[in-house]
């Protein structure tokens, strides 16, 4: 019997029947789900808005998440994004956060601690993407994130971790000025 290059599932035997083929698909997608690495939990669109939120993101099912964003417009501004746990964004001073912000030649570095929310990062008139790690955001124990992207002239990773002991589903992004257009879609990572 064969398997299939890149996950070793077995090819169903040519000799079964007709009849018995929803019972072999049911089988390779089964095994495939057991070997997938990210799991794909919901897209959220939206439009020029100063503020948006991502609800019953995070569950049990994974202990840490991969939330991508396609912004097709945004305005020139920073952007801040804070912890949401049933529809109550966290706001305590319990965030710390770490970048390193390159322009050019330049790299500077800023670090804060007691904020009452995380860096989103800088956008710009143009379009760009982003993508957000959180570890952790359904346990309860500190969650952890970390940011990676921005545009040609500014490549600004972002870290940090907030320290509560709260089970998080969702986060809350917030422009400083302007608004967001664009999606995100997160996903899960398998824990096995």
């Amino acid at each position: 019997m064969g398997t299939t290059t890149k996950m070793a599932i077995p090819y169903p035997e040519a000799t079964g029947l007709v009849k018995d083929g929803w019972e072999d698909m049911k089988d390779i997608a089964t095994q495939v789900d057991a070997k997938t690495g990210l799991v794909f939990i919901s897209t959220t669109s939206f439009t020029t808005v100063a503020s948006q939120s991502f609800s019953n993101l995070f569950s049990s099912l994974f202990t840490n998440y991969l939330c991508v964003f396609d912004f097709e417009s945004s305005a020139d501004n920073f952007g801040s994004l804070q912890m949401r746990a049933g529809s109550t964004n966290e706001t305590s001073a319990n965030y710390r956060w770490q970048r390193l912000v390159g322009t050019g030649t330049t790299v500077s570095a800023a670090s804060q601690t007691g904020q009452t929310s995380f860096d989103f990062g800088k956008n710009h008139s143009f379009t760009n993407g982003r993508t957000i790690h959180f570890f952790r955001p359904y346990v309860a124990d500190d969650t952890a994130y970390f940011v990676n992207g921005g545009t040609y002239e500014y490549m600004t990773p972002y870290a940090g971790s907030l320290l509560t002991s709260t089970q998080y589903d969702g986060f809350t992004i917030t422009a400083s000025t302007g608004t967001y257009t664009g999606s995100m879609t997160c996903f899960g990572y398998r824990n096995s």
